[in-house]
């Protein structure tokens, strides 16, 4: 992914819309067998079976467009179980990379990270989950040079590399940028003011830890339209300390107070799927919690995920706090998480802390995938062509598409936003599944699955179609096992000009039979030439319905000819004797001795023998000698003649 497109491309980025919904949804989804679960629920936790799983969903998305779905189930207790399988319970928000993206390449690429640290299983049979979503993305990130090597062994923790983010200041966001990461830091407005265009017009999100959160919500606009980032609350934090936080004059205590809350409404909440707390690693740095300012309150839209025992609600203490900006549902997401470098306190404290900044990266990367709406069948008919497209918001254009099918088929176009699938006659699997991606230009990528029916019940069961040469013609046969209000049979041949199926015939069905029928077409129309002919057999029932049954194709190859000349002057009189073992067609041309060809017909030639004329038109050549050729696509006879008329 390059973000090599700039910010003034902006008008390009089509808004996402995103909906911001305090409970968490989850729909079932049957996961087949031969899937991958990633075990996220391990105890004891370490940097490798907890956070090196973010680092392959960051590699099989990026690198090899492999979606990953996260298991999350909605109605869980905190630390409590996301689904089971085998006897074993999954929770901490499950990742599952299904079976039908497996290749032997991606197998291999899971066994790297199986030997990292990554605990996981392979299923043996179909299990239903849970889905909260199927990622797609993980969000390029810029952080803030200030103090960068804070957040930057988060992503080595992960086995995640460099070139998944970049360190710079909020000039340096583009387009294709999704997240702003703002460790311990002193954001000003002059330096950080276009953060206020990325989350409502890019739509973008942030993240802010320690007292660099405090003081973007103090960050202000002194000139007209007097903008703040006071993104979360009405009107902004205050600060761990006199003078710590810019602008801000408002001071709480240093210390909260405790015990901390995780409220059961957040059990299920994406950010906070990690086992154990996280609090522990927040008693670090300048600011280890945060409390409205006196005169302001947090947005009823931010969540208030761990709280401590200060103020009441909307005014509360908090130590992890996440919403979409300025309460608007339209606008990117921010995240508040206290402390300063989330490696304090016990080893699991520092690794749900980094996990909850990777699951806010990852919720990220689901609100600026693609929006996509596919239209598909609700029905696949055998030898019917099915138009399909997809309509596409959010991203920066051009987009690109890829259709696939598990079943067999063809697709018009598997590359263009709209299509048609062809399942063949003969091919009735009982459902088929169909995928189509769409990648936008900064390599943002979205992907709608269905599994389609297909129905098995045909209006004709066709046991056999096939054709052989007979007496210079082709003869079509075919038999059917049952017909139901089969009105007729249509027969197609390619058209060798203009390549494509002409109408040759009809032949009347049998409307409705349960023991099938036996048809025959005898086609005298074609060229006769030594070559392939294509013929396609569909069916029409009564009400107009038509449907294509089969295409076969025909090798056919031309009886030889002989043909003598008996005198090698010719005038309007001259006779060619041509034998013919059965009725065949052959061009004749006559050439001058210049190469130039004065005379050309078809001949059709009847079995046996065939006297043709070959001089009725010599009285408008001049004298000379001339060549005389008889060709098809098996022969190529030549005779030399001379006319000298006197």
């Amino acid at each position: 992914m390059s973000p090599t497109i700039k910010r003034q491309a902006l008008l390009l980025f089509v808004l996402l819309s995103f909906t911001f919904n305090l409970k968490v949804k989850a729909a079932n989804e049957t996961i087949p067998a031969g899937s991958f679960i990633v075990n996220m629920g391990v105890l004891p936790v370490t940097y490798a079976n907890a956070l090196k799983p973010y680092g392959m969903v960051n590699d099989l998305t990026r690198n090899y467009g492999i979606p990953v779905k996260w298991v999350i189930n909605p109605s869980k207790v905190r630390n409590g179980v996301d689904f089971t399988y085998n006897s074993t319970n999954y929770s901490g928000g499950p990742f599952i990379v299904p079976a039908n993206y497996i290749t032997p390449t991606i197998a291999a690429v899971i066994s790297t990270w199986i030997a990292q640290g990554i605990i996981g299983v392979y299923t043996t049979s179909p299990i239903v989950v849970p889905v909260f979503e199927t990622i797609t993305l993980f969000p390029l990130t810029v952080i803030d040079n200030q103090n960068n090597i804070i957040v930057e062994p988060y992503y080595a923790n992960a086995g995640i590399p460099s070139s998944s983010y970049v360190v710079g200041t909020p000039a340096d966001l583009t387009i294709c940028y999704d997240l702003y990461a703002l460790p311990h830091a002193d954001p000003t407005w002059p330096i950080h003011s276009n953060l206020y265009d990325f989350v409502v017009t890019q739509r973008g999100s942030i993240w802010a830890a320690c007292h660099a959160a405090s003081v973007l919500e103090g960050s202000n606009n002194p000139n007209p339209p007097f903008q703040q980032l006071n993104y979360l609350t009405t009107n902004g934090l205050q600060c761990y300390g006199n003078g710590g936080c810019g602008p801000i004059t408002q001071v709480h205590a240093k210390f909260p107070t405790s015990p901390y809350s995780y409220p059961a409404t957040y059990a299920a909440d994406p950010v906070m799927q990690f086992i154990g707390n996280l609090h522990g690693a927040t008693e670090n740095g300048s600011e280890r919690w945060y409390v409205p300012q006196t005169t302001g309150q947090w947005l009823a839209t931010t969540k208030r995920t761990l709280t401590t025992m200060d103020g009441v609600s909307p005014k509360e203490g908090v130590k992890v706090a996440y919403g979409p900006a300025y309460g608007n549902a339209s606008n990117g997401l921010v995240m508040y998480e206290a402390g300063h470098s989330h490696v304090g306190g016990a080893l699991d404290n520092s690794v749900a802390a980094q996990r909850a900044f990777f699951n806010f990266a990852l919720l990220v990367g689901v609100k600026a995938k693609l929006k996509i709406v596919a239209n598909f069948p609700t029905i696949l008919q055998p030898g019917t062509s099915h138009p399909m497209d997809v309509t596409v918001t959010g991203g920066v254009p051009p987009y690109t598409y890829v259709w696939a099918a598990t079943c067999t088929g063809t697709f018009s176009s598997d590359s263009t936003a709209a299509t048609n699938f062809t399942l063949p006659f003969d091919q009735r699997p009982p459902t088929c599944d169909f995928s189509i991606i769409v990648t936008d230009a900064c390599g943002r990528r979205s992907i709608q699955e269905v599994k389609i029916p297909v129905n098995t019940v045909l209006p004709v069961d066709l046991l056999s179609f096939n054709g052989e040469p007979k007496n210079n013609s082709i003869q079509l046969n075919w038999k059917t096992g049952s017909e139901t209000n089969n009105d007729f049979f249509k027969i197609e041949r390619i058209d060798n000009f203009n390549n494509e199926f002409i109408e040759i015939g009809k032949v009347k069905g049998s409307g409705t039979t349960s023991i099938g029928a036996s048809y025959q077409f005898i086609d005298t129309s074609f060229e006769g030439l030594t070559g392939n002919y294509y013929y396609r057999l569909s069916q029409t029932d009564y009400d107009g319905t038509s449907k294509i049954l089969g295409t076969i194709v025909v090798p056919y190859k031309a009886e030889m000819v002989i043909a003598t000349l008996s005198n090698s002057f010719f005038d309007q009189n001259t006779m060619l004797n041509i034998e013919s073992e059965e009725f065949n067609k052959i061009s004749m041309r006559l050439i001058s001795s210049e190469g130039r060809i004065v005379l050309e017909n078809e001949l059709v030639l009847n079995q046996g023998q065939n006297k043709i004329n070959i001089g009725e038109k010599s009285n408008q050549l001049p004298n000379g000698f001339y060549y005389l050729q008889l060709l098809n696509s098996e022969q190529n006879l030549t005779f030399h003649l001379i006319k000298n008329s006197r």
